[in-house]
C-alpha cells in the first residue's frame, strides 16, 4: 500500500485545475432566487474555519451527505455573497432590511444535505432554527493551534496590503465578493479586538459555548477530527466505512481524511490571486486593446472602401 507520504506527493503533483476546481468555473452562477429544497438538510456542522472544516467535508460525504455547503462552494458560486449579505443585514440591521426566511435558505442551500465553515458558521442561530431535524455537529480544536493555523492563513486576508485589495476590487464579480463578505462576518465576529489573541480566545470559546446552549444535548455532539469515524457515525446512524488492504485482503477502518493543511490554503490562496490577476488584466486590458484594434482596422478598412 502507498504510504502517507507518496499519497500527499502525489495529490501535490496533480494539475492545480483539479486540485481546486472551484477556481476555475466557467460559465455563469448559479441563480438561487430559481432554486429550492431538493434535499433534506440533515446535518449542521458548526466548526469555525480551520477546525478540520474541509476533511470533514470529505469524510461526510463518505457516509454519502453530500453535498455539504462550505467556503469552497462560495467561491465556485461567488454570487452566492449577495444572499450571505441579505441574510447578516438581516440579522443585524432588522429595521431597515428584509428578514432572511427558511424560504431564503432554502433557496440559497436546497441543494445542500449539511453545512460546514464559513460562511455558514456565522449562522447558527438561523439555520438551528430554520431546520429543527438537522443534526448538530460541533467542530473541536485546540485554540492555539486554531489561533497559530488562522494567524498563517485567514486572518491575512484582514490585513491585505493595497495590491491586495486593488486585486479583489477590479476581479469583484468572480473573487472580490466571495472574499469580502466572509472577511466582513469574521470582523463582525470578533468584535472590536480583532484579532488578537485574547480577544480571539475569549470569542473562540463563547461561540462553541453559546451553540451548546441553542441545541438539545441529544441533538449535538461534540467532535474533534481526533476522534475518528466511529463517535461520528454512531450520532449520525450511519455505517462506518470500512477500506481493504490492497497487499492482505483485511478489511480495517478506513482512515479519517486530513486534507487543506496551512500549505495547502495558501497555496490556495496564491492561487486564487494568480487566476484573479489573470482575469483582470484580460478583462481590463486584453479585451480593450482587442477592441481598439478592431476598430482601427474597421476604419481603416471604410476609408479604403470610400
Amino acid at each position: 500500500m502507498a504510504q502517507v507520504g507518496d499519497k500527499k506527493m502525489s495529490e501535490k503533483s496533480r494539475p492545480s485545475r483539479e486540485r481546486f476546481p472551484e477556481l476555475y468555473r466557467e460559465g455563469p452562477c448559479v441563480d438561487r432566487s430559481k432554486c429550492g429544497r431538493t434535499t433534506p438538510m440533515k446535518v449542521l456542522c458548526f466548526g469555525l474555519p480551520r477546525t478540520g472544516t474541509a476533511s470533514m467535508r470529505v469524510a461526510l460525504a463518505s457516509l454519502d451527505i453530500s453535498p455539504v455547503h462550505h467556503m469552497i462552494d462560495l467561491i465556485y458560486n461567488p454570487d452566492d455573497a449577495q444572499w450571505f449579505i441579505r441574510a447578516s443585514n438581516a440579522r443585524h440591521h432588522p429595521s431597515e432590511s428584509p428578514p432572511f426566511t427558511k424560504a431564503h435558505w432554502d433557496q440559497l442551500l436546497g441543494d445542500c444535505q449539511g453545512t460546514i465553515d464559513a460562511p455558514t458558521a456565522f449562522f447558527a442561530d438561523e439555520l438551528i432554527a430554520a431546520y429543527p431535524d438537522a443534526k448538530v455537529v460541533l467542530m473541536q480544536r485546540d485554540f492555539d493551534a486554531w489561533y497559530k493555523s488562522m494567524s498563517q492563513t485567514i486572518f491575512k486576508t484582514l490585513n491585505l496590503d493595497l495590491f491586495g485589495r486593488l486585486i479583489l476590487w477590479l476581479d469583484y464579480r468572480e473573487s472580490g465578493q466571495a472574499i469580502h463578505v466572509v472577511r466582513d462576518l469574521l470582523n463582525t465576529f470578533l468584535g472590536p479586538g480583532g484579532d488578537q489573541y485574547d480577544n480571539a480566545k475569549r470569542r473562540y470559546n463563547s461561540y462553541f459555548e453559546h451553540i451548546r446552549q441553542l441545541v438539545p444535548k441529544e441533538r449535538l455532539l461534540e467532535f474533534n477530527l481526533k476522534d475518528g469515524y466511529g463517535p461520528l457515525c454512531e450520532f449520525l446512524g450511519c455505517d462506518v466505512p470500512m477500506e481493504r488492504d490492497a497487499e492482505t485482503g483485511k478489511e480495517s477502518v478506513e482512515s479519517f481524511p486530513h486534507i487543506n493543511e496551512t500549505s495547502d490554503f495558501q497555496e490556495r490562496t496564491k492561487l486564487l490571486f494568480q487566476v484573479a490577476i489573470t482575469r483582470s488584466l484580460k478583462n481590463y486590458v486584453v479585451k480593450p486593446l482587442a477592441l481598439i484594434a478592431v476598430l482601427v482596422a474597421g476604419r481603416e478598412l471604410w476609408a479604403r472602401l470610400h
